[in-house]
């Protein structure tokens, strides 16, 4: 019998690494790791438990159809960064983001009015209207936890292309106004839209709130006023 049939590797290292291959993933030993941007795993230290080259490729390959060839914003490998630190079990969902933007855009109005009609744009082929329905059950959720409010409200969720959808096309609209502040720095469009616009919320910008900046007709977004990058 061999005299290091009873270490670490034998006993749980080796038969990790075969259980992980034969599932299918990709394994490799850090036994002797070179480190840099052309080391084994293109990391500098072994502190960097997340791997951001391989992550930045996976998470654009998971959302191509709605990204199409663009590069993935560095907020989102910041936000999957931030929670694996916390969690090291943690594993992104493509539709994490969005879904939790849904729960905090409804979390405070759900409770205001008795029902709603509300409309998700149809992006690439999945209308997703199960899944939103449950984000916005969740926004619910969490009110009442928070505020001891349960809101029974009534909610239509309908999943539509803007071509079916007057609101939607505005929304759309919207949107490229924002955008044209964002990247261009130009809010020349987004002035003409303050009358119709109660709230904007850059959850990004957290220089001065970990929550993000609130922006009002009292406070309106300018361009002046975004962080640089």
């Amino acid at each position: 019998m061999s005299a290091h049939a009873y270490t670490e590797n034998q006993l749980v290292e080796q038969p990790a690494i075969q259980l992980f291959a034969a599932l299918g993933w990709q394994t490799v030993s850090t036994m002797e790791e070179a480190f840099g941007a052309n080391g084994t795993l293109s990391r500098e230290t072994s502190g960097e438990v997340v791997l951001v080259g391989r992550l930045r490729a996976a998470l654009e390959k998971l959302n191509a159809s709605r990204m199409g060839h663009d590069a993935l914003q560095p907020q989102a490998i910041d936000y999957v960064r931030t929670r694996n630190q916390r969690d090291p079990q943690y594993r992104y969902n493509a539709d994490e983001l969005y879904d939790h933007t849904v729960r905090r855009l409804f979390k405070e109005r759900l409770p205001t009015h008795d029902g709603y009609c509300i409309r998700f744009a149809i992006r690439s082929n999945s209308h997703r209207t199960t899944a939103l329905r449950e984000a916005l059950e969740g926004a619910r959720t969490r009110f009442a936890q928070e505020r001891g409010v349960l809101s029974v409200s009534q909610l239509d969720v309908k999943a539509a292309y803007p071509t079916e959808e007057v609101a939607l096309q505005a929304v759309d609209y919207f949107l490229w106004a924002l955008q044209r502040v964002f990247e261009k720095r130009e809010d020349r469009f987004l002035e003409l839209l303050w009358p119709q616009c109660s709230l904007i919320v850059d959850v990004d910008d957290t220089r001065e709130k970990e929550y993000g900046a609130y922006y009002t007709k009292q406070k309106p977004l300018r361009a002046a006023a975004l962080k640089d990058g």
